[in-house]
């Protein structure tokens, strides 16, 4: 996170609103700013952006799923970062003037045109490589984010609703490793208010 400061702040965003709001890939590049309520510190998903050779770029108009569908709270440090890149945005908008293609979306191509679902990836993956950090892909982002909210004892259906999961088995299944060591710091805090005579 520290080496993310050296970065351009477009890539920043995109980390810090996967690792805080756990996001899909396709979910992400397709955020408007419209779907961001500044004042409640609110984010709504209910689309996503993907790319198939024989389409092109096209919008999918729901989440995979009805519960993909979900508006969940982000912190004010993100507020601040995402106003921040809001008003690099509109001092680049300014610059290119009549070259800027409209769009509402907070990640573009330089002219505004939506930017490929497959770029935060490629980015990521040059990241990585150049501060020899180890081996991480974008959407694992997405599994640290439910990690770091189980480990620090949010309830699976909290973390399942803001995931976007159809169900609360999905997150069961899919973060089996850190629910155990939930269930390990479990008993041994019961053990510690009922200790069996010796």
């Amino acid at each position: 996170l520290a080496l993310l400061n050296d970065e351009p702040i477009k890539y920043r965003v995109m980390v810090y609103i996967v690792i805080f709001c756990g996001l899909h890939l396709g979910e992400l590049v397709n955020l408007e700013w419209s779907d961001i309520d500044f004042e409640n510190g609110l984010l709504t998903i209910s689309k996503q952006l993907q790319y198939l050779p024989e389409y092109g770029i096209y919008e999918m108009k729901t989440a995979k799923t009805e519960t993909g569908n979900r508006t969940i709270s982000i912190p004010s440090s993100l507020i601040s970062l995402l106003q921040e890149y809001q008003k690099w945005q509109n001092d680049e908008i300014q610059k290119l003037g009549d070259r800027w293609i409209g769009s509402n979306k907070l990640f573009t191509k330089e002219n505004g045109e939506p930017i490929y679902p497959g770029t935060p990836s490629k980015w990521f993956s040059k990241f990585i490589e150049r501060n020899n950090l180890p081996p991480l892909t974008f959407h694992q982002l997405r599994h640290t984010n439910a990690s770091l909210l189980i480990s620090q004892g949010v309830d699976v259906a909290t973390v399942s609703k803001r995931l976007g999961h159809a169900d609360v088995s999905v997150t069961l299944r899919t973060y089996t490793h850190a629910l155990k060591q939930k269930d390990k710091e479990a008993i041994e805090k019961l053990e510690n208010v009922i200790k069996p005579e010796a």
